[in-house]
């Protein structure tokens, strides 16, 4: 089972998931979404923290399925306390980090990203925190973009004019 939280980038609405990984009966791994939704629980909801609307919506969505908590041994999530305790406190299961949140983890503390003052790779924090500008400066002022394109006219044989195979989650969450 993985259950997390995320927050869209565009609107800043928070949003829960659910998914299912398994191995059928013909031996084939299996993932299923059980569910997705806006999460906007009332004040008087989350009263006592996010843990209460989140554990009776996954309940909810597991019995949708046919399914209960006891079907399960292990969730993963990423390290975010809440849902680390909501998963091992209030349904008893053995959790597990994400690989996927542990290895952008892990390539944060490689590179320097997490502590200033404890960084052992401060060549590597030094590129990327300017790479991080750059990407900035060229994808949301105006100007400077403006100037990006007109070097790459002017540096290049092609009119090529944007960054090619960039992606701004990749460098910016660092």
């Amino acid at each position: 089972m993985v259950a997390d939280f995320w927050t869209c980038k565009t609107t800043g609405e928070k949003y829960l998931g659910l998914r299912v990984y398994l191995i059928d009966s013909n031996w084939q791994f299996r993932s299923v979404l059980l569910g997705t939704r806006k999460f906007s629980p009332a004040y008087g909801d989350r009263d006592g923290g996010i843990r209460w609307p989140f554990l009776l919506w996954i309940k909810r969505t597991l019995e949708d399925f046919e399914l209960t908590v006891k079907d399960f041994y292990g969730p993963t999530s990423d390290k975010g306390s809440d849902v680390v305790a909501l998963l091992t406190e209030e349904l008893d299961l053995r959790w597990e980090w994400c690989m996927a949140h542990m290895t952008h983890a892990a390539t944060k503390a490689s590179c320097g990203m997490n502590d200033r003052a404890t960084c052992n790779n401060s060549d590597m924090r030094d590129l990327i925190t300017k790479l991080t500008r750059t990407i900035y400066q060229v994808r949301f002022v105006e100007v400077t973009g403006d100037l990006f394109k007109d070097l790459c006219k002017i540096q290049t044989k092609t009119t090529t004019t944007k960054l090619l195979s960039y992606s701004a989650a990749r460098v910016l969450s660092l």
